[in-house]
């Protein structure tokens, strides 16, 4: 009996993960002003105050954003909202035109930003998979 007991609570001791498990993101929004890109999960989450976990690579005016999962560490004001991630243009000397990559599992949606004479324009390359153009 003894036995039985420990191991029972040697599983509930190993089988207790007291870290944060990451949110699943779901589809994503995709924005842009004349500061940046905006990526928000599509549906509004228990905390607006998430953010969303990104690994950001910058060449030139290319920018490729990939998506790891909301962090959940975080504080949360508990006022339901979409997990957010921020991610500014890199500067550069010329009017902005700028791609952006983002790839979550493996897929990639494709997004460009414009400026010129008549305003900025921005949009989705391609077909995408699993954002859509904001705002949200």
């Amino acid at each position: 009996m003894i036995r039985l007991l420990m191991w029972a609570s040697l599983v509930l001791v190993v089988g207790c993960d007291s870290a944060p498990v990451d949110l699943e993101v779901g589809d994503l929004v995709v924005s842009a002003d004349a500061d940046g890109f905006l990526i928000e999960t599509e549906e509004d989450l228990s905390c607006s105050t998430l953010p969303i976990l990104v690994d950001t690579e910058v060449d030139g005016n290319r920018i490729t954003v990939e998506v790891e999962g909301i962090d959940e560490s975080r504080p949360c004001t508990d006022v339901p909202g979409p997990a957010r991630a921020s991610i500014p243009f890199p500067v550069t000397g010329s009017q902005p035109f700028f791609s952006l990559e983002v790839v979550k599992d493996g897929a990639t949606d494709r997004y460009r930003y414009e400026c010129g004479f008549a305003g900025c324009d921005f949009g989705p390359q391609g077909d995408l998979t699993f954002s859509r153009p904001g705002p949200r």
